[in-house]
């Protein structure tokens, strides 16, 4: 069996990847592909490349009860040091289960950034 984090994230890839062949997107899928960013390595769950341009980051969390008080400022952390060599990059942080956490209902603005697959 594999863990809910490494499930969660191979279905996103599942979907991404049928989405752009449906769509006809030359764009590709990586799961932990390590990227070097200003004298440090990141790997995100997922990134989306066109050609050597850095489309997309995803960042997938079963749920964020481990860390509800300081997941913004990590998200943001990340988010800048990507954007510092890919600045049209978007980053997005979906979050399976609201479970264990009060969930981004009070966060204004998160501008589609960052959300919750199930509210249970």
């Amino acid at each position: 069996m594999t863990s809910g984090a490494d499930f969660f994230v191979n279905t996103v890839v599942f979907y991404l990847i049928m989405i752009l062949e449906f769509n006809k997107k030359n764009l590709e899928i990586k799961s932990e592909h390590t990227m070097e960013l200003e004298n440090q390595r990141i790997r995100p769950d997922i990134s989306v490349w066109e050609n050597e341009e850095l489309h997309t980051v995803i960042e997938c969390k079963t749920q964020l009860g481990w860390n509800r008080t300081g997941w913004r400022n990590s998200f943001e952390h990340r988010e800048r040091i990507i954007k510092e060599k890919y600045p049209e990059a978007d980053v997005y942080l979906p979050v399976m289960t609201s479970q264990n956490w009060s969930g981004f209902k009070s966060d204004i603005e998160n501008e589609g950034k960052f959300f919750t697959m199930a509210n249970l």
